[in-house]
């Protein structure tokens, strides 16, 4: 079971074609250190990604440079929101 710290980002709205290594290769590009990048998929057929990323990562310096880098991003038509677990459970 993945467990949600200050230093996770959750992306929302990211298109459901998008793959794991299309994350990772963003991260890399941008110079973001990353820990672990989960997908969320259906709980009926595990290979239908919903749109949403929990990306782990080791600071919340980095974490906050994360939210920084995708939230407002454009891909394709839709625009990606970005929040730290830890801001988003202070709303």
């Amino acid at each position: 079971m993945f467990n949600f710290t200050p230093t996770t980002v959750k992306l929302t709205n990211v298109p459901v074609e998008t793959i794991r290594s299309d994350i990772k290769d963003f991260l890399i590009r941008k110079n973001i250190q990353f820990d672990a990048i989960i997908m969320v998929t259906d709980k009926a057929n595990r290979e239908d990604f919903k749109g949403t990323i929990y990306i782990e990562l080791p600071t919340e310096s980095i974490a906050e440079k994360c939210v920084t880098v995708f939230d407002g991003l454009k891909m394709g038509v839709q625009i990606i929101s970005a929040t730290t677990v830890e801001g988003r459970q202070k709303l």
